[in-house]
């Protein structure tokens, strides 16, 4: 999936965002950047039993106990296929809603995802929990300990 939302991305920018792509590249780059935009697939888009449309994390995955992403995401970030202010909206909402691997802490991006779906009573409760739930010896531990 991020593979398809990269390419999707980068190439659809440079088709029509960076405004005089002529002094860019020259007519073969531009023919190769249309080809690839072209024949990338579109996201595929899985229906749930109870008939909410998500993106699909992929065919091939690894094992859970060796990875815990959530590739269908990279379509929030860092591709930013789906955002608050965009009208697709609804489908980058059900497929954070419908992700395998919830997660608070670390690496783990659903904070990230929830900002830039505009989840903010989502964002507003996961940045709380980071804070409380921090590992003792971080400056802010105690104190929002005490606060909450």
């Amino acid at each position: 999936i991020e593979q398809i939302s990269g390419l999707k991305t980068i190439t659809r920018r440079l088709l029509n965002e960076i405004g005089d792509i002529n002094s860019y590249f020259n007519q073969s780059e531009l023919n190769f950047i249309q080809l690839m935009y072209d024949i990338t697939p579109d996201l595929p888009i899985v229906i749930s039993s109870n008939g909410i449309k998500s993106v699909s994390q992929g065919l091939m995955l690894p094992p859970s106990s060796v990875n815990s992403e959530n590739p269908e995401l990279y379509t929030v970030h860092p591709f930013k296929i789906f955002q608050w202010f965009k009208s697709n909206l609804t489908l980058g909402i059900n497929t954070y809603n419908q992700r395998h691997f919830p997660c608070n802490d670390g690496w783990c991006q659903d904070i990230l995802d929830t900002a830039l779906l505009g989840l903010v009573n989502e964002t507003k409760q996961m940045l709380i929990d980071r804070a409380v739930n921090s590992k003792d010896g971080f400056k802010w531990t105690k104190y929002f300990r005490e606060k909450l």
